[in-house]
């Protein structure tokens, strides 16, 4: 249903929640169905329900889902809450999200992540997420900033890892 334009005029445009699946949010309108929209998660990747995506984001535009995240699996597959099966399923690993996988491997298991360095303003917002725990077997350090900019029409999401070794970096 079309919302009352006067429901959404306190609600903040951007959002971060500190929880266990740390989330930051950017929206350029709460009532234009054509509004930019991108989240953001960091966490910790032994979390209840939690999939080896550290880093994975979504984003709407012009009402469409451009990025997605496959969202939860069936709870009834077989060992579906023993990692070292659970992590064979195609939609709990590491390559069906969008996040980089360096030398075809999934992120760290055992890995947490946090966002830094929220800003919001009338403009747009950013947030860092520090991902060096979920890659900590080939790099050193790795962030992705994600920027909504432009008077909130323009988002940008950006990677900087620093590689121990010369290796394939893919981003799905």
């Amino acid at each position: 249903p079309s919302p009352d334009p006067e429901t959404y005029t306190d609600l903040n445009l951007d959002s971060f929640y500190r929880g266990s699946e740390q989330t930051a949010t950017f929206r350029s309108s709460w009532t234009n169905s054509d509004a930019l929209y991108v989240a953001v998660k960091a966490g910790d990747n032994q979390s209840s329900h939690s999939h080896l995506d550290i880093g994975s984001f979504v984003l709407d535009a012009l009402g469409e889902r451009f990025v997605s995240d496959l969202g939860s699996d069936a709870y009834d597959l077989n060992r579906y809450f023993h990692w070292d099966t659970r992590i064979n399923y195609y939609r709990c690993n590491s390559f069906s999200h969008n996040v980089v996988t360096i030398d075809g491997a999934n992120q760290d298991l055992y890995a947490t992540a946090s966002l830094s360095d929220f800003v919001t303003s009338a403009d747009g917002g950013s947030v860092k997420v520090t991902m060096t725990e979920a890659y900590a077997a080939s790099a050193t350090a790795a962030t992705r900033d994600v920027v909504m900019s432009d008077s909130r029409n323009t988002v940008t999401i950006t990677d900087q890892i620093t590689a121990t070794a010369s290796c394939n970096m893919k981003w799905g």
